[in-house]
């Protein structure tokens, strides 16, 4: 989460008020703040305005870009090491059918539901991608696609870390 207040700083009215950033980790029971020991870029303040991300590496996790006020962007780029394996998910369809598409990946840990187009941040969007974890399991998935225009697609047996879904009026 980036914050940034609107707020003047009284030592200096040009510069705005600096507040921390947050980077949430869900255990079983609750959601935990990691920003703190997540390196120095997070541990610090920052006068941000907006969040998006992207697998702008392309190595199946979600990397973050935060817009600065009077700044510079900070690219953050997660280089987690994990067995874990990704599905990133990208569909190609009319704008108007895949702003707020339902995608549900399922698999053996369970089933996923994202919007895509839902989650916009201030001045901000996140990439065309929609990246759903599937733990360390290798076996497949299924991912259906309720697209916004009522149509729907289903794939089987989907195991690949990146699948493209066509709208259903799109020729293969």
């Amino acid at each position: 989460m980036a914050n940034g207040s609107t707020l003047e700083r009284r030592d200096d009215p040009a510069k705005l008020i600096s507040e921390p950033m947050f980077l949430f980790w869900r255990d079983e029971a609750q959601f935990c703040n990691l920003a703190p020991t997540a390196g120095e870029t997070l541990a610090g303040s920052h006068t941000a305005r907006g969040l998006a991300t992207a697998d702008y590496d392309g190595d199946g996790d979600v990397d973050l870009a935060v817009a600065i006020n009077r700044g510079h962007p900070l690219l953050l780029r997660n280089d987690t090491v994990t067995p874990n394996r990704s599905l990133t998910i990208r569909l190609q369809g009319p704008e108007a059918a895949r702003f707020g598409a339902r995608v549900e990946v399922s698999g053996p840990s369970g089933t996923q539901i994202r919007w895509w187009g839902a989650d916009v941040s201030y001045l901000s969007m996140h990439s065309n991608e929609l990246v759903f974890g599937l733990g360390e399991s290798s076996e497949p998935c299924t991912v259906r696609v309720a697209w916004a225009d009522g149509e729907e697609s289903k794939l089987g047996e989907v195991s690949g870390p990146q699948v493209v879904v066509r709208h259903p009026r799109i020729p293969g």
